[in-house]
C-alpha cells in the first residue's frame, strides 16, 4: 500500500501512462476519471482528493498533447491486436477477412470494439454473461458503423452447441 507523496506520485505516473503494460496507454487515464466521478457520486472524496485527481488528470492530458507518448496513440488493446494479426500472418491480412467473438463489455470492451472495426473485421458477435451485450452494443452503434463496421449480440445458447 501506498501512503502519502508515494501515494501522489502513483496516480500522476498511472494516470499518465507512464506506469502501465503499455507505455502511454490512454486507457488509465479515463478509468482515473471515472473513479473521481463515481467517489463524487457517491459522496465519498473530499475537496482536497477532488483536486488531486483533477489536477493528475489534467496532467494525464498534458503528458499526452505535448510528449510523443501522445502520439503514439497505443493502448493494451491495440497492442494485443497487432500481436494476433502478426501470429495470424499479418494484420492487414488476418483482420478483413476474421470474424471477432468479444466476450464481456467491461472496461476495454469499448476499444476493443473500436478497434476491429477500424482494422475491417467485418463478423463482430458479443456476449456478455451479465446480459449487457445488447445495451452495450446500441450505446456505440453509430459509432461502430462510422468505422465501417456493425456486430450482433449473441445469447448463451450460441456460444456452443449443446451436448
Amino acid at each position: 500500500m501506498l501512503v502519502d507523496d508515494d501515494a501522489v506520485s502513483h496516480l500522476f505516473e498511472v494516470g499518465a501512462g507512464l506506469d502501465s503494460a503499455v507505455i502511454g496507454e490512454r486507457e488509465i487515464a479515463g478509468q482515473v476519471r471515472r473513479s473521481l466521478t463515481e467517489a463524487q457520486e457517491a459522496g465519498t472524496v473530499s475537496a482536497n482528493l477532488t483536486k488531486l485527481f483533477e489536477t493528475a488528470t489534467r496532467t494525464a492530458k498534458d503528458v499526452g498533447a505535448r510528449t510523443a507518448l501522445g502520439a503514439r496513440g497505443r493502448s493494451i488493446v491495440s497492442v494485443a491486436l497487432d500481436i494476433a494479426g502478426d501470429i495470424r500472418g499479418g494484420s492487414d491480412a488476418f483482420y478483413p477477412g476474421a470474424n471477432a467473438l468479444l466476450i464481456g463489455t467491461g472496461a476495454y470492451a469499448g476499444t476493443t470494439l473500436a478497434q476491429l472495426a477500424e482494422r475491417g473485421v467485418q463478423d463482430i458477435s458479443v456476449f456478455s454473461g451479465s446480459g449487457r451485450a445488447e445495451a452495450f452494443l446500441a450505446e456505440r452503434a453509430v459509432h461502430l458503423a462510422a468505422r465501417g463496421g456493425s456486430a450482433r449480440h449473441l445469447q448463451m445458447h450460441e456460444l456452443a452447441p449443446p451436448w
